[in-house]
């Protein structure tokens, strides 16, 4: 190919948008999920240190504190899903960026296969 053809190939091409659009997107397509999950996340804490309290309380007075202990299972699973969600939500729009990345790092090379 010659340089000129590559030259023209080049400026008919459409600008390519910013990876900060990108991620800009995301944030914002997930941002209801990540108020969701923040907010379970310190509710469930609220309710852990609520637990814990009662349990030292229930501990003190020699009482069986099992369905203390045990009440502080629920929040702690909340937290591990909110979690485990949050981190789903960024490992997916780190897929998009990467993927957008990857297809857009060096067009030149993707000129140079296309020909061959």
């Amino acid at each position: 190919m010659s340089p000129k053809s590559k030259q023209a190939s080049t400026h008919n091409e459409p600008p390519r948008p910013d990876p900060r659009e990108y991620i800009k997107f995301m944030l914002d397509h997930f941002k209801f999920e990540r108020f969701f999950y923040l907010g379970a996340t310190v509710i469930s804490l609220g309710l852990l240190v609520y637990c814990a309290a009662i349990l030292l309380k229930d501990g003190k007075e020699d009482k069986p504190a099992f369905k203390s202990a045990l009440a502080l299972l629920a929040p702690t699973g909340l937290i591990t899903g909110a979690c485990f969600r949050i981190l789903k939500i960024w490992n997916d729009c780190f897929k998009v960026i990467a993927g957008y990345l990857n297809q857009h790092q060096n067009p030149q090379e993707d000129d140079e296969a296309n020909e061959q």
